[in-house]
């Protein structure tokens, strides 16, 4: 069996590197937006619609591209004599392959140049001109109950004011508008901002603050999250038109950028674009990033219509992290006055437009990202292959050693005291750690660093008070302490609370580095979680808990090794790398403090006390660590592990937010190195796979890899620790120490494969920050375990029912407040703990522990066990 399991774990690695060559040299350098597909407008009401329309609505609803409306010149050009036509007919696509025209949902009467803003189950189509005038009504098109496309009067009220060449955007619940032009003179401008709420139409409109810019006409506008600032509206160039008192009309390409943060109600300047953006269309795509398609440049004049040389062709990136631009692209045809709409596929459509003025064109493209950015060759994938087979040759190395379940559980007490405590910090680490720390740095600051100062904090709490317990009663699992304090209930209570919290949290710590890998080399996100579960698995069956420990030593080195390394290449790439702490320090980026005593923003105090709550839970109560301080040889030496771990943690963590600063530096002096709408958790791997020498490009994905696995064996191997012993032995008493070894590997096989298959799951869904959903989790299915821990042993009037009435009331308690409340989940563990024990403790009066033996709480410790 474990020689095929090894050559079944070594293929795995073999196509996993295979996949990634052929992934880095199958993907052309170049643009990173690229044409998909294009379709042709023909048909409908209009007799020109084969020409194209200038300033259609357009958006996508119900996964089809809709466009509606629009204007053009279907007699001709201006400048020979044809006159402008408004449309009113309406286009969606069929199947992805042809426009087909829907005269059933035509607009109510022929409008252009409104803004269109898309909804979950409709689109709103605001404002907008015809030949005659400009419009202050909202229409919905929508589906009907019956799949018919139907469009109508909105029943919000009418805009404050008529609108052309303006901008809306929904966020929340609620209908944000920008005014543009009143009327059919460009130069009627206004500087109107209303908000409305989508829930309540009856409530109206009402004016917000204006931003310190000029009123304008045909600006972009996307609406994107900043980094952990918040969400805002960007609102950039544009055209002033101004007539003086001889009736002379100026015409002043602006080129100023100005974002609205929802949240905190104001406006703020960012940098503008290098490209005007006058006339062009915007979207946002990704987490952080935005797409300008177009714009009429600045320094055209006003040439003849008939020579005219076209717009802009390029494409521009906007990253609202870094607050940078890059050109990503360029279209087939410059196109201005059209609209953009992002499709579910992450496709961008951009809907006919202008290519000069006065012509048109029927053409309504899509556009896609790259499938790569990264380059990861074949000398890479070979340091990956050999990495892994070094992952599993170690299992099949401490495979020879394995005498029982003893040896399998607890590598016979024979793990040095320096392993168990690099242990310790690598099964903390994870790869959630090593690539979403960093990238919390790159979009924000520094203030979550101070947490891991409560590592040391809850490091002598533990040995102090914990450590004595578990290894005085020599116990293999902690929640054997649970029985012998209280009954078997409270014991399978608290090892299920275990097992369901390592089910969930293997698929996340499975699924992050994937992705994020997947993202910057080519991978297949699927078939690399695939992988990283079958090697796991193969190791951790074959090694147990000693292959587990030294397999978490190799990755700690590596992956310590590799963040060091890319600060080095990271710094030294800088324009002034000297300047590169005062000029973070200057910008704010590496500040500590987040001021204010909120319950529902992130604050110093609530970090600082959340987090010591928050690592109390693993420290104390979760087999996968306390599992390594029976290891070792002694209480000594499991105490001199602990402390080396919490030792660890605070340099290596400073490390890593100051590489995410780093990251941010160098991808706000490089921003055509950022992946198009790259979440922020692939940054690390990104720089990775663009900076690093071959070779040790190869050896740090291969870390990060091995981070996942050793996240996932941890929880493998401790659930079928925790199975086995708190369960199994129970439901088959008696058999022999061989039948529940084979029974512990068993399990291990299906946790790995549940882990996997959840983690294949999980890629289905967008997650803004594994970081921060890894935190809620670990306060949401903890807390209770940790307040019957703390009940037990500190309390000798603590019954059964009390901590199980107390642990029921926690946990119901943190589902209240997670779906009903908006608190901040670093406060969770407070809500849960605290339930936890109060309840605990008023039912303790009503029901106490009647006869406790000794030994079992703080108060008639044990004596410390023989020291070897």
């Amino acid at each position: 069996m474990s020689a095929r399991a090894l050559f079944g774990g070594l293929g795995c690695a073999l196509l996993l590197a295979a996949c990634a060559g052929e992934a880095a040299e199958g993907e052309a350098s170049g643009a990173q937006l690229v044409l998909d597909q294009s379709l042709s407008l023909t048909g409908g009401e209009n007799p020109g619609a084969g020409e194209g329309f200038g300033g259609p609505f357009a958006g996508v609803l119900g996964g089809e591209l809709v466009i509606a409306g629009g204007a053009n010149f279907p007699g001709g050009p201006p400048w020979e004599g044809g006159q402008k036509v408004w449309a009113s007919s309406t286009f969606v696509t069929q199947d992805g392959g042809t426009l087909t025209p829907l005269e059933s949902a035509a607009l109510p009467a022929p409008r252009a140049y409104g803004a269109t803003v898309a909804l979950k189950d409709e689109l709103l189509l605001i404002g907008g001109s015809d030949a005659d005038q400009v419009y202050d009504q909202i229409w919905s098109l929508r589906r009907h109950s019956n799949g018919a496309l139907i469009v109508g009067e909105h029943s919000l009220p009418r805009l404050p004011w008529p609108m052309a060449f303006g901008h809306a955007a929904a966020h929340e619940g609620k209908l944000y508008v920008l005014a543009g032009k009143a009327s059919k003179d460009d130069a009627d401008q206004t500087l109107g901002f209303v908000v409305a709420d989508l829930a309540d139409p009856a409530a109206g409109w009402h004016e917000l603050p204006l931003p310190d810019a000029e009123p304008r006409i045909k600006a972009v506008s996307f609406v994107q999250q900043v980094g952990d600032r918040g969400v805002a509206l960007h609102w950039i160039g544009g055209e002033r038109v101004v007539r003086d008192a001889d009736g002379q009309v100026s015409r002043t390409a602006l080129t100023d950028a100005w974002r609205y943060f929802f949240d905190d109600a104001r406006w703020e300047p960012f940098t503008p674009p290098p490209r005007s953006v006058m006339a062009g269309t915007a979207v946002a795509i990704g987490p952080s990033h935005a797409l300008v398609f177009g714009g009429v440049p600045a320094d055209l004049g006003a040439p003849d219509p008939a020579t005219h040389p076209g717009f802009s062709r390029h494409i521009q990136a906007y990253h609202a992290i870094t607050d940078s631009w890059a050109v990503v692209g360029e279209m087939p045809e410059s196109v201005v006055t059209s609209q953009a709409a992002l499709a579910p596929d992450g496709r961008v459509w951009l809907a006919s437009g202008e290519v000069r003025p006065g012509i048109r064109t029927p053409m309504v493209r899509a556009f896609r990202v790259a499938d790569s950015t990264g380059s990861f060759g074949w000398l890479d994938g070979s340091v990956l292959v050999i990495y892994l087979a070094a992952l599993v040759g170690l299992g099949a190395w401490f495979s020879r050693r394995e005498a029982g379940t003893a040896d399998y559980f607890l590598a016979g007490r024979r793990i040095p005291w320096w392993a168990a405590g690099i242990s310790l910090y690598a099964t903390q680490l994870s790869a959630i750690t090593y690539l979403a720390t960093p990238a919390v740095a790159f979009a924000g600051d520094w203030r979550i660093l101070p947490s891991l100062v409560m590592i040391l904090a809850v490091a002598p709490i533990v040995v102090r008070f914990y450590l004595p317990f578990y290894r005085r009663l020599g116990v293999t699992t902690a929640y054997e302490y649970l029985e012998r304090r209280f009954d078997p209930w409270v014991r399978a209570y608290g090892s299920l609370a275990f097992l369901l919290f390592q089910l969930g949290r293997m698929a996340v710590v499975v699924y992050l580095p994937a992705l994020a890998l997947a993202a910057v080399t080519g991978f297949d996100l699927r078939w690399s979680i695939v992988a990283m579960g079958v090697l796991a698995t193969v190791y951790t069956v074959l090694g147990g808990i000693e292959a587990v420990i030294w397999t978490d030593v190799l990755q700690a080195l590596v992956l310590l090794g590799g963040v060091v390394l890319a600060l080095v290449i990271a710094i030294l790439g800088f324009e002034e790398p000297a300047s590169f702490v005062s000029t973070a320090m200057a910008e704010g980026k590496m500040n500590l403090l987040a001021g204010g005593w909120s319950f529902t923003a992130l604050a110093t105090w609530s970090i600082l006390l959340g987090s010591f709550l928050l690592q109390f839970g693993p420290y104390t109560t979760d087999q996968a660590v306390v599992q390594r301080y029976m290891t070792t040889r002694d209480e000594r030496s499991a105490a001199r592990g602990i402390y080396l771990n919490g030792w660890m943690s605070l340099p290596a963590g400073a490390l890593f937010f100051l590489l995410g600063t780093a990251l941010f530096r160098h991808y706000r002096e490089n921003p055509q190195d950022l992946a198009v709408g790259m979440a922020r958790d692939e940054v690390f791997p990104l720089f990775v796979v663009q900076q690093f020498p071959v070779g040790l490009a190869g050896l740090l994905v291969a870390g990060v890899f091995a981070a996942s696995m050793s996240s996932l064996d941890s929880s493998m191997h401790s659930i079928a620790t925790a199975w086995t012993n708190d369960f199994q032995r129970k439901i088959t008493p008696g058999r022999s120490d061989r039948d529940y070894l084979r029974m512990a590997r068993i399990v291990t096989v299906i946790a790995g494969v549940f882990g996997t298959v959840a983690a294949v799951a999980l890629a289905s869904y967008e997650i803004e920050s594994l970081f921060f959903l890894f935190q809620e989790i670990l306060g949401l299915l903890t807390s209770g375990l940790v307040g019957v821990f703390l009940l037990g042993i500190f309390s000798r009037r603590a019954s059964g029912p009390a901590v199980l009435a107390g642990a029921l009331a926690g946990t119901l308690a943190l589902a209240w407040v997670g779906k009903a409340t908006s608190l901040h989940f670093y406060l969770y563990p407070v809500v849960g703990i605290g339930t936890t024990v109060l309840v605990g403790a008023v039912v303790t009066l009503v029901r106490p522990q009647r006869e406790l033996p000794a030994g079992l709480t703080w108060w008639d410790l044990p004596p410390r066990e023989e020291e070897a």
